[in-house]
């Protein structure tokens, strides 16, 4: 049986994909939780995990030497708008570059997200999940139209309305949905939507975020981005979130969020409770220069995006793999960073991902020593 090339993001940044006609593929030599092993896939999914003495006897259309590297989930980005000059909402032929893109960067699933814009907008954008030739696209984040103003952010303002169960509750391919808890409606909103709510851009008080969690909001979008501060007599959503026991999302950048704050919050919530996301926008993977990102003027300044003339923050510019690095390089053991970034978002989100086990995607990164990417491995197509 001939041994299958090897492709890895150093050499012209590829990947490798299995085409639908490789059902069955066996991953060799590879280290997975510290010991060598063999894994087998079958249908796109985890068939079994074997010693790496062990070889199973059925036949594979495809096999992959490892050649001793270490083994993770693919990373699964639950926040991301765009990149390489292209937004989710731009359209069928955008969705699949950008998944090109993105899985050449160690994402192998990923939630398009929308920002505020017309809620017709929103509808046309996301109707339908298109088969993609990178990264598996899950299902679509809209962030926004149903946020405070004062906290709007990077967010069109002439777009913000007030939740409507009617504007999605006929797309279900929307399954992440970010509002402001103390708008009128959310707290009913909340309880009937077919979405994942999370909680963002949003100015509630403590109460205010306990009672969105309390009706079955599950997360915070951007923690500490597009809310109040933390006072120690008026919580707000960081608290509410902590006492809820809710999920948060952290955008890893180096910009958004000071090193000491993001050890901080993996003390409070554990690599359980914390997702990393990207939070990527339009010039994501480019220069700096200027750009339209959400409708509206950004600038792009060492690698900073901010709406343009101002200090605010328009999103970010790396990649969820980028985010995973710079939490290592902060102090968080790389397994913990790795796991927050697919495993996490994977259990938040009820899908069988980020993890090495049977019946899971096979979805793979494969690292070298000091837990850098070399390889994607996409065998769920």
């Amino acid at each position: 049986m001939e041994r299958d090339k090897k492709y890895s993001l150093t050499e012209e940044l590829e990947m490798l994909i299995t085409e639908k006609k490789e059902l069955n593929v066996l991953i060799i030599n590879v280290t997975y939780r510290g010991k060598l092993c063999n894994i087998a896939v079958k249908n796109g999914k985890i068939h079994a995990i074997y010693s790496a003495d062990i070889m199973p006897k059925e036949r594979f259309d495809k096999i992959i030497d490892g050649e001793g590297k270490r083994i993770v989930p693919g990373l699964v980005d639950v926040h991301c708008h765009g990149c390489m000059g292209m937004e989710s909402t731009d359209g069928v032929d955008a969705l699949k570059k950008m998944s090109k893109h993105w899985a050449m960067q160690g994402t192998t699933s990923w939630y398009p997200t929308g920002c505020t814009i017309p809620v017709k907008d929103i509808r046309n954008a996301f109707d339908a999940i298109p088969q993609t030739e990178g990264a598996n696209i899950v299902g679509y984040h809209s962030e926004g139209p149903y946020i405070c103003h004062k906290y709007k952010g990077a967010q069109d303002p002439n777009c913000i309305v007030k939740p409507n169960l009617s504007d999605f509750d006929d797309r279900d391919n929307i399954k992440l949905i970010t509002l402001a808890p103390e708008v009128e409606g959310a707290i009913e909103y909340i309880k009937n939507s077919k979405a994942l709510v999370v909680v963002g851009h949003s100015e509630a008080t403590y109460d205010e975020a306990l009672a969105g969690f309390n009706a079955g909001a599950k997360c915070v979008t951007h923690l500490f981005n597009g809310m109040p501060s933390l006072h120690h007599r008026q919580p707000s959503i960081l608290g509410a979130a902590y006492d809820s026991g809710a999920y948060v999302q952290i955008i890893c950048d180096g910009m958004h969020i000071h090193p000491s704050v993001i050890r901080l919050t993996y003390k409070l919530f554990s690599s359980k409770r914390m997702i990393l996301i990207s939070d990527a926008i339009r010039p994501a993977l480019l220069s700096d220069g200027e750009y339209n990102s959400g409708g509206l003027a950004v600038t792009v300044k060492s690698g900073k995006a901010t709406l343009r003339g101002t200090d605010t923050l328009a999103g970010a510019t790396t990649s969820l793999y980028g985010c995973v690095q710079k939490a290592i390089e902060f102090g968080i053991k790389p397994e913990e960073a790795y796991k927050m970034a697919s495993t996490t978002p994977s259990k938040m989100m009820g899908i069988k991902k980020g993890e090495i086990k049977k019946g899971y995607d096979a979805e793979f990164l494969l690292l070298d020593e000091e837990w850098k990417l070399k390889d994607v491995l996409i065998l769920n197509k």
